[in-house]
């Protein structure tokens, strides 16, 4: 073969020529919608993985009771839960006591009497109830609707969900899906799920 055409191949095929031929191909530009898309996701992680200190609840100083919301209106007193059992069949006092050991199943929660009513709390309040006559009156605050064999009426709080009372007549009311409702309610009470501004 010919020496000059040795010398051309050495040429093209030397580093030299490699990085001339890099420099001369076009490069891929990053479209400015690719760091608006980073910067989305980035976001959306951040929200996931940062948890934002929850400030202190509000003690009331007369009745001691906690709210997330400073003086705002509630029945302030001191009742005894003892109080709404009297006069009331035992097994309705083991029924709330049932109850109380579901939630308590779920966290940490207070229970306090009002003067028409018992509350379960742990943030915020998401369940309670009342005695009345041979059943105790059980509330839960849900997101959604649900059904449940014990459910006797379901009532609307507009963008906040729904309250749901269950008429339990005795412990062997508490079901598994009871349950799963009750968790549902104490996520709501812990405001996991943002939006849970009740006192």
């Amino acid at each position: 073969m010919p020496t000059g055409w040795s010398r051309l191949t050495r040429a093209c095929s030397g580093p030299s020529f490699a990085k001339a031929r890099r420099a001369a191909e076009p490069q891929a530009v990053r479209r400015p919608q690719d760091f608006t898309s980073r910067r989305r996701r980035m976001a959306v992680v951040r929200t996931l993985t940062t948890t934002r200190p929850k400030r202190p609840l509000w003690r009331c100083p007369k009745c001691g009771h906690r709210f997330v919301t400073a003086n705002v209106w509630h029945s302030c007193g001191r009742y005894r839960i003892a109080e709404h059992f009297r006069g009331k069949p035992a097994v309705v006092r083991q029924a709330f006591n049932a109850f109380v050991g579901l939630a308590r199943s779920c966290g940490p929660v207070t229970v306090y009497a009002q003067k028409t009513r018992i509350v379960i709390q742990a943030r915020v309040r998401f369940a309670g109830g009342r005695p009345l006559g041979d059943h105790f009156r059980a509330a839960l605050w849900l997101r959604r609707r649900a059904s449940h064999r014990r459910l006797t009426r379901i009532e609307s709080f507009g963008s906040l969900g729904y309250g749901h009372y269950f008429r339990l007549e005795s412990p062997a009311d508490i079901d598994r899906e009871l349950e799963a409702l009750m968790r549902e309610a104490y996520d709501i009470g812990r405001q996991e799920h943002g939006g849970a501004t009740g006192a």
